[in-house]
């Protein structure tokens, strides 16, 4: 059974960093997404070694983000991980924008 534990995580308004979340019966073939207040889908990273997906995050004042997914504000978090035979959500969390 495939699942994703929800995280709160702080990111500075000028920073970028790598978020993780921890799964469980994730397969090397295991497309993970993520979505920031219903918004579009964003391509996370799948660590089966580390039995973690991750994204790659920058705050509101980064000055250049590059392939970091900009926060506008703190956001709720929905995590998508599409198998050859369906599709699962779980709850992500917040991704909380701070001074």
């Amino acid at each position: 059974m495939t699942d994703c534990m929800p995280r709160v995580v702080d990111i500075c308004r000028a920073c970028r960093l790598h978020v993780s979340w921890p799964v469980t019966g994730v397969g090397s073939t295991d497309q993970p997404q993520a979505s920031l207040n219903g918004g579009p889908w964003v391509a996370l990273t799948l660590a089966t070694d580390q039995l973690s997906v991750i994204g790659y995050f920058a705050g509101p004042d980064f000055p250049s983000p590059g392939a970091a997914t900009v926060l506008p504000r703190t956001s709720h978090v929905t995590i998508q991980i599409t198998t050859t035979t369906e599709v699962l959500t779980f709850e992500g969390g917040f991704l909380r924008v701070t001074p």
